[in-house]
């Protein structure tokens, strides 16, 4: 993501040739992050997680990631915010969020991204908008997913 102050925009930048090869991902590098920045990218885990969920594009493999990427960050995120050094809730909070990378890296984004992408408070948008457009989404989920 490139970000223009100057002219308040935000662009993606995608390719197989900037695409790494191995992340790292270690919940303890994590154990020093403010409570707000643990709660603005929760958040954006779990949008993408639920984005993947009721995509148009799901399969059984990005359900099967966005799902438990679901669980562990609900199960997490309030644990993490209240206490930064909890490593067992910031490492449910890095493979929920590893496995919401997975599963929408496979469908794509839903309209909450499309929507926010240009702003530049995106992941405190996000958290307002997801209501109403998750909203729409969810009656096409319900083909797919009839617990809803």
């Amino acid at each position: 993501m490139i970000t223009d102050t100057k002219n308040n925009i935000k662009r993606l930048v995608v390719g197989w040739s900037i695409a790494p090869v191995v992340a790292i991902t270690d919940p303890l590098l994590t154990l020093s992050l403010p409570a707000r920045l643990t709660a603005e990218t929760g958040m954006d885990a779990l949008v993408h997680a639920i984005e993947a969920y009721i995509s148009k594009s799901a399969n059984p493999i990005s359900d099967a990631n966005a799902y438990h990427a679901i669980k562990l960050i609900l199960n997490s995120i309030r644990k993490a915010y209240a206490n930064g050094e909890n490593v067992e809730a910031r490492t449910n909070m890095m493979i929920g969020s590893t496995l919401a990378a997975r599963a929408f890296a496979n469908v794509g984004l839903g309209m909450v991204h499309l929507i926010t992408q240009d702003l530049l408070i995106q992941k405190v948008i996000s958290s307002f908008i997801i209501s109403y457009t998750l909203a729409i989404s969810m009656n096409e989920a319900k083909l797919r997913h009839p617990i809803y």
